[in-house]
């Protein structure tokens, strides 16, 4: 498969303790009894399988998700936690790629998630510490500025901070400028994926934990999926295993590239330390080209830490820690880091995420890119469209061509390169800036 591909596949790491803990959603046992033949069966048990079930169970369709492992496993159950409302590039781009029409339609719903997601975590009392605060995005220099200054033009009620305003809603005056949109929120990923496979499994969707796909082949007018010594037969296979796809379907894999993105948290901090820190209770990114989040989460601070981008381990998260909180509260003794992961993203060349249909009755989806809390509900959405014999003029992302890559260590090698790029730029303007 190649030797970053076979990195993800070898990869047996889980999802942090401190997410899925005591008092949220709690781990969704699986169907009673096997069932041998289904509408359409889902392969891949994170936020997009899961929405895709949600969808096509509520519509009556016979529909079972196949999980390798638990659900939320992957990276669904270890992202950092917010669901932001807006895509990778701005509404010009947007527009400029895919059209009027359809880029003003993807926008909006884009920018709608967050709050149909909310809706949906209330009606059906989803356990995941959903904290409705807003988003916060620092800019680290003068062009961050001015980049979010255009977006907060383009997005409705979002407005800037600057100076003192800026200051009390970080509690620091390390950003002289902040964006703040109240339409994002933040949660507990692993929780929230919980709550997702309980609400499919109440509308009807079969889930099947610990059931791992070997093989998908053509068996007459219909698809059989094998199981181990197990076998099910369907109509339509919906592939949703994102970064994890590996050997199932090749050159799906080779049509994005994995990525690591790594988090950690500390031990407890006190009321009053906790009361200076991001007082609001919104998470925190900024305009830096990697990932830079701090949030509170569970009376802890989490925070996005650098590491080897293809090669899973253990960077040394309490120098991580040490180094960002340093910058933002200088006061603040370094927490002691009780936790550290990682987990596989995919990225795709123009970072949209892509929806492919590889066979008659094989749709996938890949590469959200580290925004999957929000896109994925879209997609779902967008899938079971498809799987049911919808066309995609009605869909908010296109069904496009799959092109993998003809040589994928060529193309991990490329990524490599320019997140080596990003990191020595991100370096320099803080270096400039503060």
């Amino acid at each position: 498969m190649g030797i970053v591909l076979d990195r993800v596949a070898s990869d047996t790491s889980t999802p942090p303790a401190v997410y899925g803990a005591d008092g949220v959603e709690a781990p969704v046992a699986g169907a009673p009894r096997w069932n041998d033949r289904l509408d359409v069966a889902i392969v891949g048990g994170g936020i997009t399988g899961l929405w895709t079930a949600f969808h096509l169970a509520a519509a009556g369709t016979r529909v079972g998700v196949l999980e390798a492992r638990q659900f939320g496993s992957g990276a669904s159950g270890r992202a950092f936690g917010q669901l932001v409302p807006f895509l990778k590039h701005g509404l010009r781009k947007v527009v400029a790629d895919y059209g009027v029409q359809r880029g003003e339609r993807l926008s909006h719903m884009v920018a709608d998630a967050p709050a149909e997601i909310s809706a949906f975590l209330e009606k059906y009392q989803i356990a995941c510490a959903a904290t409705r605060s807003g988003l916060l995005f620092g800019a680290l220099t003068e062009a961050g500025r001015r980049g979010l200054e255009e977006t907060a033009e383009s997005e409705p009620g979002a407005r800037m901070l600057y100076g003192q305003d800026a200051a009390h809603i970080i509690g620091s005056d390390y950003y002289k400028a902040v964006y703040l949109d109240p339409r994002g929120f933040h949660l507990d990923p692993l929780a929230y994926t919980r709550g997702l496979a309980r609400v499919a499994s109440a509308q009807g969707a079969l889930l099947y934990p610990e059931m791992r796909v070997d093989a998908i082949a053509r068996s007459g007018a219909m698809w059989e999926v094998a199981c181990g010594a197990r076998r099910l037969r369907a109509e339509n296979i919906i592939i949703a295993t994102n970064a994890h796809s590996g050997a199932l379907w090749p050159s799906l894999a080779r049509g994005m590239v994995p990525f690591l993105i790594r988090g950690a948290v500390t031990e407890p901090l006190s009321a009053e330390a906790l009361a200076r820190i991001l007082p609001q209770g919104q998470p925190l990114t900024d305009t830096r080209r990697l990932y830079s989040g701090v949030r509170k989460f569970g009376g802890r601070l989490h925070v996005s830490i650098p590491g080897a981008s293809f090669r899973p381990g253990a960077p040394d998260a309490q120098e991580s820690v040490r180094q960002r909180l340093a910058e933002l509260y200088p006061w603040l003794p370094t927490p002691r880091v009780t936790e550290s992961w990682s987990g596989w993203i995919a990225l795709t060349i123009d970072q949209y995420p892509r929806i492919h249909q590889l066979a008659d009755g094989i749709w996938a989806a890949i590469g959200c890119n580290g925004r999957g809390l929000a896109l994925a509900s879209i997609l779902g959405r967008d899938l079971a469209h498809l799987a049911r014999g919808g066309d995609d003029s009605a869909t908010a992302f296109p069904v496009t061509p799959l092109r993998p890559f003809p040589i994928h260590d060529a193309a991990v090698l490329g990524v490599a390169a320019t997140v080596a790029t990003k990191r020595w730029l991100d370096r320099l303007d803080m270096m400039r800036e503060h």
